[in-house]
């Protein structure tokens, strides 16, 4: 029997960073890495994907898959966190998260010191949704106030260190 005292202290990082993310159920004692696409859904979980559960049981490797979820387990945890997602790519990662901010009318204030991929989605997909992108330099304090007081402002992005030419977007007086 487990003694109380143990049960109540706080995981390490290094305990967390073994142990986390990995799914009893499953009685295995390392996350097994899946390579299938596809996968199983019994009445159940074909019901639960079609009432739209955000976590219904996983179908295909497009949408899902468990060594990723396990992955998202443990990175939530290390970081105190109450979930996290991954993505294949930082330009995913990227979009996901600014569209899930901005929408048509929208407007985000940026720098142009990121990386290219991300100036080309901001200037040809973003503008092409209706979005508008306004640049300024984000070393100038200034500047940034100016831009924010402008016009009502959803998102300001910048890179805190800039890929690929590092430089730094940090104000020094």
């Amino acid at each position: 029997m487990a003694n109380e005292e143990s049960d109540k202290k706080e995981l390490g990082k290094g305990t967390k960073s073994v142990h986390s993310g990995t799914s009893p159920s499953e009685n295995s004692l390392n996350t097994p890495v899946y390579q299938t696409s596809t996968f199983y859904l019994d009445d159940n979980g074909y019901k639960m994907w079609m009432a739209g559960e955000p976590r219904a049981p996983v179908y295909s490797g497009r949408y899902y898959n468990p060594t990723n979820r396990a992955v998202e387990r443990k990175i939530a945890d290390l970081e105190g966190a109450e979930d996290a997602l991954v993505f294949s790519s930082g330009m995913a990662a990227i979009c996901t998260t600014l569209l899930n901010f901005l929408g048509q009318g929208d407007r985000i204030v940026t720098t142009r010191n990121l990386y290219g991929g991300t100036v080309g989605v901001l200037d040809q997909d973003f503008v092409r949704f209706g979005i508008d992108v306004h640049y300024i330099d984000v070393k100038d304090l200034d500047a940034v106030e100016n831009a924010l007081k402008e016009k009502e402002t959803k998102v300001l992005y910048c890179e805190t260190i800039t890929n690929p030419l590092l430089k730094l977007q940090i104000y020094q007086p």
